[in-house]
């Protein structure tokens, strides 16, 4: 065997365990996102049920954790969506493999999509959760 061919062999074994590494990322990172924006509702929802019993005070900034529970839903209705339109993508491109009508192009074009709107969640929940550490020093 020659040493372009192990070479060929070494990269193609070394480029499927970082597509296996990409999709576990992938996984994880969707699995979080959902778990801190539920949780950070659960936990906000009874703080604020609370606050009045822990501060002595009135609450301060209704607006923010109302606006922050919103953009937090926002961002677990937009992922479970992520995930229908992600699948129903894939399936699309497997559907044309298996009609040869696979275009590379195409199907890089489906994943930046994907790519893309799993990004842009990044933007309500990490704005919801500001608004919650803003919420909380308001009223400490």
């Amino acid at each position: 065997m020659s040493d372009d061919l192990k070479r060929e062999e070494v990269l193609q074994s070394y480029k499927n365990e970082l597509i296996e590494l990409l999709h576990k990322d992938h996984v994880h990172f969707d699995r979080q996102l959902v778990y801190l924006s539920a949780g950070a509702i659960a936990l906000t929802v009874a703080y604020y049920q609370n606050i009045e019993k822990l501060t002595g005070a009135l609450i301060n900034g209704k607006y923010l954790i109302f606006t922050a529970w919103i953009l937090l839903t926002f961002t677990l209705v937009s992922n479970m969506l992520s995930h229908l339109i992600a699948s129903h993508l894939r399936r699309k491109t497997i559907r044309e493999i298996n009609s040869n009508l696979y275009n590379k192009h195409v199907a890089k074009r489906r994943n930046s999509t994907i790519v893309i709107h799993n990004y842009l969640n990044l933007i309500p929940f990490l704005t919801g959760i500001i608004l919650i550490v803003i919420f909380i020093i308001l009223n400490s």
